[in-house]
């Protein structure tokens, strides 16, 4: 091995100049490793050149201790650097876990600031290294979706309308007529709430803003259907009409507009179910009167459930569109403006296919057993 190890040095120092050695990479910085090349040649320019330590270590900018060492490891063929154990880690994997573990203990811990998970374990931990270490488990800090609040009772009928439904095709989906109301705030925007969790966990209850209605400025009602696309949009005229009641909203939306428009669809399609959700003006006597008196097929409808409702991603398109334009509209006239235009360019087709993801929707649904979808 030693007469090998001699005749590879030999070529080496054959076909290298004493120029191209002093002339290669020069300054060895602090804490890296010499390569294997420059090892030999350190043992090459010692052993058979001749030189002295200190004018290898002046020639190639090296310490001489480092030299010297080199030198006698070459003497034994060692010319490759040993494995470092590098800096100890800081968060280990029993302190990634107990940080997981506290991050997700409970909504609360997982609204905290990184900074303040690590204080509750005891641990002062930059926000960077909490950040790095959740990181490595799946974590990172994310928007919080919002949803209704679900209660027991709501879950359970929300799972059992979706047995009632489970065998409908997209063709009884399409004659549905999808209403509702929906409300744009003018000039104004939301705040976003940041939580800490995994991809997949956006609909877990603890990562979840609870979303209560509220009434804006600008309120709008609508239908559609996978039939007929756009089939309707009616601005709520508050000086006028006042706000929403049960009596308002017959003689304003459910007399003047979606009865007509059942006949309507009813002559082209047939039997058309109509979708309102459970709003107390909805579900009013005066307006089961109507339903009643003209007989007005009413799909049964679980409370709590925008999800299932096509309709409110086509409000969701809407909102989007008005966020991205240039200038959001700042006047009721404005707004208008801006709702007409985007409702205009809604297609049928893709109307269509919101209303042919019911299928998945309620299987959806009964795969979370009654609790939030991802719809």
């Amino acid at each position: 091995m030693e007469d090998q190890l001699e005749s590879e040095i030999s070529q080496s120092l054959e076909t290298m100049s004493l120029r191209n050695i002093l002339n290669s990479p020069a300054k060895q910085t602090r804490g890296k490793e010499l390569t294997e090349a420059r090892r030999r040649t350190i043992y090459a320019l010692r052993v058979h050149a001749g030189w002295t330590i200190r004018r290898i270590a002046q020639n190639l900018n090296i310490p001489r201790s480092t030299t010297h060492r080199l030198s006698v490891e070459g003497q034994h063929g060692k010319f490759k650097a040993k494995q470092r154990t590098g800096r100890p880690q800081i968060v280990t994997p029993i302190i990634r876990n107990k940080l997981v573990s506290i991050a997700t203990a409970s909504a609360h811990n997982r609204r905290l600031p990184f900074s303040s998970l690590a204080s509750l374990i005891g641990l002062r931990l930059s926000t960077e290294v909490v950040r790095r270490a959740l990181r490595e488990e799946g974590f990172n800090r994310r928007v919080a979706r919002q949803k209704p609040f679900l209660t027991a009772t709501q879950k359970a009928n929300r799972y059992n309308w979706a047995l009632e439904h489970a065998s409908w095709g997209i063709e009884e989906w399409r004659r549905v007529i999808w209403t509702d109301e929906a409300s744009f705030n003018v000039g104004g925007a939301h705040g976003r709430i940041w939580v800490t969790r995994r991809p997949g966990e956006e609909f877990n209850e603890d990562c979840l803003v609870p979303k209560f209605k509220k009434l804006s400025l600008l309120m709008v009602w609508g239908a559609i259907s996978g039939a007929g696309g756009r089939l309707k949009l009616v601005f709520w005229d508050k000086k006028k009409w006042g706000t929403i009641t049960g009596k308002s909203y017959r003689d304003h939306i459910l007399l003047p507009n979606l009865l007509p428009l059942y006949r309507c669809e009813q002559r082209f399609w047939g039997s058309s179910p109509i979708m309102e959700d459970n709003a107390p003006v909805h579900n009013c006597s005066i307006n089961k009167e109507v339903r009643i008196t003209h007989s007005l097929p009413r799909l049964p409808w679980p409370s709590g459930s925008p999800d299932l409702n096509p309709i409110e991603d086509v409000w969701h398109r809407m909102k989007e569109a008005i966020s991205s334009l240039p200038t959001r509209p700042t006047t009721i006239t404005t707004m208008e403006n801006a709702i007409w235009a985007i409702w205009a360019q809604i297609g049928t087709s893709e109307i269509q296919a919101m209303v042919d993801s019911m299928p998945l929707r309620v299987q959806a649904v009964l795969a979370v057993h009654g609790g939030h979808t991802s719809f």
